[in-house]
């Protein structure tokens, strides 16, 4: 059987991107429930980037291209979550 891309690559790619993108996003307003949606978003969806990649590199039948470049792309977010976090609790250097 012929290896391929299912919705597993496709999510492990692209969501850890769309999630880079709302954390580098800076909104020129100050609408509060607006970032709490954001950040709540970044918290959730981070682990289950992580999760969805690591379930696209487990299947069989599946091409692991992307799943790989996904996990790589969710460690270096969960990273930078986890930057930002020891930034906020004056633990890091900036």
């Amino acid at each position: 059987m012929m290896k391929h891309y299912s919705w597993g690559s496709y999510v492990s790619f692209g969501l850890p991107i769309l999630l880079f993108c709302l954390l580098f996003a800076v909104p020129s307003f100050t609408e509060e429930s607006v970032f709490k949606v954001i950040v709540y978003t970044l918290y959730i969806g981070s682990p289950l980037s992580l999760i969805v990649s690591v379930y696209a590199l487990a299947k069989k039948n599946e091409k692991k291209m992307m799943s790989v470049f996904g996990l790589l792309s969710s460690l270096l977010l969960t990273g930078s979550l986890v930057y930002f976090i020891l930034l906020g609790l004056g633990m890091g250097e900036a």
